[in-house]
């Protein structure tokens, strides 16, 4: 929203709005009696109905005198019957000071008649509210020849009129004269004399009445040692003096109050000039007495120069505020509006402030209000070059002093323009009157309503390209928005905006007064920020890889729906990434990203397994279409699923399976090389004689085996470590010994004869004579034999495990050997007793007990 500064020419209307508001002439009313003569509107005041009526004095051909005219208009400007014109019987001059309205819309008027024989005496009219006279009545002084001029005029809610001001009394010289009427007829209930404390000069110029009746009345009054001073006077109702005080300015000269109030409380509240001095000049001179009529503070003002400074006005808020107006001289210009604010206990001013109008002149405040808003109106008449002086009207904030618009007025001559008086309705359309000269005609009554109307568009915003925005204006009740382009309507209050670039639109509306007000609203068009993301590699790959994303620079990020807010996010699994990215401007722009992740191929190499020393075991790989395994030491191939694996020690294989999307994995699977065991054995006896011993010894001198399995040949198996087999039949029988190591496995196989030897001629076999004794023993044997030669003879012990426990080597000196052994240490259990010889090897079971 922006702020307006406006001149309308044709108007003679300037109007300057330092916040948002606009300030309109909707009417201005003009009287004149005739040709060149003279008519200045002094007084305005409104009735309860809106209706508007204005006093002054005008210059009548007809009495060839100045005359009280009194016109009324409506709300619209329009006038309304004829206007009033007062002619006292002397037929001179009569002029108005004052105006009041009654509750029933009846308009009392106060001030001067020239009466028969050229006394002046105080004259007050009662006019209906169609300005038909009701009454006249003067009040002519004792004196011979007396002045009597009446000031001030107050009318109450009860039927009764109060005037006020200066009238002769004999010796006495002018005193205050108040007098009380009864509305109804005119008549006079009572009229009360003052008489200042020095018998000389004084007359009442300002009169005010509390919420209880009581009549309070202020003016000049003379003093001897002390020139004039402040005098105020408080009468109850019934016109018997309460009180009376002065007030004297510090040099004992002319002091003149112009305005009285009185608030909710009774306090009264005086403010007018009082000289300061030669070197001061006059000074606003501000005053508040309590009901009691004993001061509470006073307050001068003296302007920068220290010359003349005049106050003419005041008003008081609900806070007991305290606000002043009127004239000061200032530095380098002439004669200012200087309005102040006091606080409701006096002291320094909470704010002044200091007009100076356009024309370094002469600025005068004469009148000020506050409306019910809150808002403080000064009124009064401002010099501008090339068009004289101007009205000139003035709104400001009550919280700081300043000026929230100024307006002024120059009439159609450009030309004089003197404002003396205003009034504001509730509403706060201001109604300003005064003399305005007009071509042809002089000096003219000039009423103008000033019309208070604000228009807002909205504060100034800001969108992206694309998108619209709904505008809101208020006040007024019909709309009219330019440009119309990209307007979703141009005559109603909100509609809806979607510029392509940055546009500024005014709206201009009208209240239900007639009331014109304009405002813009510029809506900035923002691009939208370019978006892209960026990836640092593929975006389809394998799980367990990833892949980081990147978006512009120098943005507000937004990744969805991962809802991460930097400008990078690393990625790891599938699907459709969001990047919101938004600039300075706010405006956002997305783009998007699909990242596919493959699952790794579910590879198998197979159960760990086992595989003989110089043996090959084949491997099986499962789940990819393309394999390799490492290391390639031992293996058939290296890029097949099923190589065969012959290592020459335990190996653990990898195998990495690569499937269709060209993800791999890798499994392995351990290859134990197991130690390929010797089978042998010993056996007690090539033949067994059936029919005397068949049983058989068997003693495993395997190496490198965990367990084993024994075939004897008839059908019978054993799994021992050593075995003993009976044999129940003759014949050759085949032993066979298989060593097994895990998987691996050997084989040893020798044969026994199994035959009758009762039946037999004997055999001639090795050691066939062997014969070991005592057996069982107690650890010492005898082993005795016949060597076949003299070849040497190895005689060994094994135990039941076949582990060789003892040996000794014997060389045979004749056949027949007989060999002691001392096997005492020995534990008791069964051993093997082996001859060797390079022809062959002979065992038989020992038993040590």
């Amino acid at each position: 929203m922006n702020s307006l500064k406006l001149k309308f020419l044709g108007l003679g209307v300037f109007f300057s709005v330092i916040l948002n508001a606009q300030i309109n002439v909707l009417w201005d009313a003009q009287y004149t009696s005739s040709s060149l003569n003279q008519d200045i509107a002094s007084i305005v005041k409104l009735d309860g109905s809106g209706n508007v009526f204005v006093s002054g004095t005008s210059f009548q051909t007809g009495s060839n005198s100045y005359d009280i005219v009194t016109v009324k208009y409506d709300n619209n400007g329009f006038q309304i019957g004829s206007p009033a014109i007062f002619n006292g019987s002397g037929n001179g001059i009569d002029e108005v000071r004052d105006l009041a309205i009654d509750n029933m819309g009846n308009v009392y008027i106060t001030g001067l008649t020239t009466a028969t024989g050229g006394n002046v005496n105080y004259i007050t009219i009662k006019y209906n509210n169609s300005l038909t006279q009701q009454w006249a009545v003067q009040h002519n002084g004792p004196l011979a020849g007396s002045y009597d001029e009446a000031y001030a005029i107050a009318v109450d809610n009860t039927g009764f009129v109060y005037v006020t001001g200066g009238s002769d009394f004999v010796a006495a010289g002018s005193d205050y004269y108040t007098i009380k009427y009864d509305a109804s007829n005119g008549n006079m209930v009572w009229g009360v004399q003052h008489n200042g404390v020095s018998n000389n000069i004084d007359a009442a110029t300002a009169i005010a009445l509390d919420a209880n009746g009581n009549v309070f009345v202020t003016g000049r009054s003379f003093q001897t040692g002390q020139d004039l001073n402040y005098r105020t006077v408080m009468y109850n109702n019934s016109g018997v003096q309460q009180w009376a005080t002065s007030y004297n300015g510090p040099v004992n000269s002319f002091d003149s109050p112009t305005k009285v109030k009185v608030d909710g409380s009774g306090n009264v509240y005086i403010t007018g000039f009082s000289y300061g001095g030669q070197l001061l000049d006059n000074d606003y001179a501000t005053i508040k007495y309590n009901n009691s009529g004993v001061q509470q503070w006073a307050e001068r003002y003296n302007g920068p120069l220290s010359e003349e400074d005049n106050a003419y006005d005041l008003t008081i808020d609900n806070n007991g505020n305290v606000y002043v107006t009127g004239r000061s001289k200032g530095i380098g210009n002439g004669q200012n509006i200087t309005t102040i604010k006091y606080g409701s206990n006096g002291g320094a001013p909470k704010w002044l402030n200091t007009y100076n109008g356009p024309g370094n002149g002469f600025d005068e405040g004469r009148n000020i209000m506050l409306g019910n808003s809150g808002a403080l109106y000064v009124n009064g008449t401002s010099a501008i070059f090339g068009t004289n002086n101007d009205y000139t009207t003035l709104k400001y904030d009550t919280s700081n002093g300043n000026i929230v618009w100024e307006a002024r007025y120059n009439g159609p001559a450009n030309d004089a323009d003197q404002a003396y008086s205003m009034d504001l309705d509730a509403n706060e359309n201001i109604y300003v009157t005064g003399g305005s000269k007009f071509p042809g005609n002089g000096f003219d009554f000039n009423t103008i309503k000033w019309c208070q109307f604000e228009t807002s568009a909205g504060q100034d915003t800001a969108i992206c390209v694309g998108d619209s925005i709904q505008l809101n204006a208020v006040g007024g009740i019909s709309y009219s928005w330019s440009p119309s382009l990209g307007l979703s309507c141009t005559t109603c209050p909100n509609p809806w905006a979607k510029p392509l670039v940055t546009t500024t639109y005014v709206i201009t509306s009208t209240n239900n007064s007639g009331c014109t007000d304009s405002d813009t609203i510029t809506i900035t068009v923002n691009s939208l920020p370019i978006n892209s993301i960026v990836a640092n590699g593929p975006t389809t790959f394998c799980q367990g890889g990833s892949v980081s994303l990147t978006g512009p620079n120098n943005m507000n990020w937004l990744w969805l729906p991962t809802n991460e807010t930097t400008q990078s996010i690393v990625v790891s699994t599938s699907g459709t990434y969001t990047l919101i990215v938004t600039n300075i401007n706010n405006c956002s722009a997305s783009a998007q990203q699909t990242v596919t992740v493959n699952p790794l191929p579910n590879v198998d190499a197979g159960l760990d397994t086992n595989v003989c020393y110089n043996s090959n075991v084949q491997l099986n790989a499962t789940g990819a279409s393309n394999y390799i395994w490492t290391p390639a030491l031992g293996l058939s191939c290296t890029n097949c699923p099923n190589p065969l694996a012959g290592p020459l020690s335990s190996t653990k294989y990898f195998v990495t399976g690569t499937d269709n999307n060209n993800c791999s994995k890798t499994d392995s699977v351990y290859v134990t090389v197991k130690v390929t065991p010797t089978s042998s054995f010993l056996k007690t006896s090539d033949t067994l004689c059936l029919d005397i011993n068949p049983n058989l010894g068997l003693l495993n001198t395997s190496l490198n085996s965990t367990s084993r399995i024994w075939y004897f040949g008839d059908g019978n198996s054993s799994t021992s470590l050593n075995a003993n087999h009976t044999y129940s039949s003759t014949g050759t029988f085949v032993i066979t010994l298989v060593a097994i190591n895990a998987t691996c496995s050997d084989t040893a196989i020798d044969s026994v004869l199994v035959k009758n030897c009762l039946s037999s001629i004997g055999e001639n076999s090795l050691f066939s004579d062997l014969t070991v004794y005592p057996n069982p023993s107690h650890g010492f044997i005898s082993v005795q034999f016949t060597a076949k030669d003299n070849n040497p003879i190895l005689i060994e012990i094994a135990d039941i495990t076949g582990r060789i426990v003892f040996a000794q080597h014997v060389t045979p000196t004749h056949s027949g050997i007989r060999t002691d052994l001392d096997l005492s240490n020995f534990n008791r259990g069964m051993y093997f007793i082996i001859l060797s010889t390079k022809e062959g090897k002979k065992a038989e079971k020992i038993i040590i007990e």
